[in-house]
């Protein structure tokens, strides 16, 4: 893979933290959890990414990961063919990881990270990519048209990135998240 010259603005810069705390997990003796798409996607960027947050700084990332992986697992378990929604995907490689096959996948950012991703990352017609602010309405337009796997619509999932938090469970929102079961 051709290493990539990243440009982003000082907000977007933040996507390189949690893209890091996986790689330097994977590359781990004993990882909590293995991405070797983040291995591949790091050293892809032409950037030192040691230089981005210290082994303590970097455990908060893996751990909000895992979670949300898992949240994510089990809402496909129960919608196969749902509709999986990362607002602030940045760098993160969930679609990597947990598709199934079946799964619509929407993932929302601001322009300059998702020229990036573009450049990283395949679309397809269950993968979109959407350039846009979560802070505007404009993306909900883009997950409205997603298109619809099953005859009923399952409730699309929500996962989130650093710069967002997580939105709140719900049962009719079109971009709730999943609540962990007990």
């Amino acid at each position: 893979m051709e290493r990539r010259r990243v440009e982003l603005g000082r907000v977007q810069e933040t996507l390189l933290i949690p893209l890091r705390a996986r790689a330097a997990e994977t590359r781990r003796r004993r990882p909590l959890t293995r991405d070797p798409r983040s291995v591949e996607v790091a050293d892809a960027l032409d950037r030192d990414l040691t230089r981005v947050g210290g082994r303590l700084r970097l455990l908060g990332p893996v751990f909000r990961g895992v979670v949300l992986d898992e949240w994510v697992r089990e809402f496909l378990e129960e919608h196969p063919s749902g509709t999986v929604v990362e607002i602030g995907v940045g760098l993160n490689t969930r679609y990597e990881r947990l598709d199934n096959g079946a799964v619509t996948w929407v993932e929302i950012d601001l322009p300059d990270v998702i020229a990036l991703r573009r450049e990283l990352f395949a679309e397809h017609d269950r993968r979109r990519m959407v350039a846009g602010s979560a802070t505007e309405p404009d993306w909900a337009a883009a997950v409205a048209a997603a298109p619809a796997r099953t005859s009923s619509s399952p409730r699309p999932c929500s996962s989130t990135s650093p710069r967002t938090a997580p939105a709140p469970p719900s049962t009719s929102s079109a971009t709730g998240s999943p609540a962990p079961s007990s």
